[in-house]
């Protein structure tokens, strides 16, 4: 498998051998839109046609969609025909066995979502006790910035350059501060 219409086809295959799309999301914690989405290639939005790329995959789906299908990460890389250099960051957030297989010592940034959503690649809900962790050492995956005083999470390529970087998505944190203050 070699370009991205072969990819679409073997993760259309993927999720009706796996109980079809809503059972994929549920198990995956993959929305379904962002599934139809995939396996399409594109979506229409008001300013023309958005491209989606199998290749371009955040950890979070990686890993809810091995997990849905029962892959390892390697055997993914070989029915999704996953270039070599595109491996280092083809990844999930923990191997099939459930081990860290990388420890990364950085102190983490957070930033409170009680007021405000983050949007845009990820979306998670306003929350008192919501928390977005951010890695302010990473450039490379899902960057957490601050634009225009909204919360979004994007690929390093459609940051703004007026855009607050707040560092890579590496995490949510919830507490159970509900109601207190």
């Amino acid at each position: 498998m070699t370009n991205e219409p072969e990819r679409r086809q073997m993760l259309a295959w993927l999720v009706r051998e796996n109980g079809g799309i809503v059972k994929v999301a549920r198990e995956s914690g993959v929305s379904r839109n962002h599934i139809h989405r995939l396996i399409r290639g594109f979506e229409k939005t008001k300013t023309g046609q958005k491209e989606y790329s199998i290749l371009d995959l955040d950890p979070h789906t990686i890993s809810g969609l091995l997990d849905a299908f029962g892959l390892s990460l390697e055997r993914a890389w070989e029915m999704f025909g996953i270039p070599p250099e595109h491996r280092t960051r083809w990844r999930g957030f923990a191997n099939p066995t459930g081990e860290v297989t990388r420890q990364v010592d950085v102190s983490l940034g957070t930033i409170a979502l009680d007021s405000r959503p983050l949007q845009g690649t990820l979306f998670l809900p306003a929350g008192e006790g919501l928390e977005v962790l951010t890695n302010n050492a990473d450039r490379v995956g899902l960057q957490v910035v601050t634009l225009d005083g909204r919360l979004y999470a994007l690929p390093p390529a459609a940051v703004h350059p007026s855009a607050q970087v707040h560092g890579a998505f590496a995490g949510v944190r919830i507490s159970g501060r509900r109601g207190s203050r």
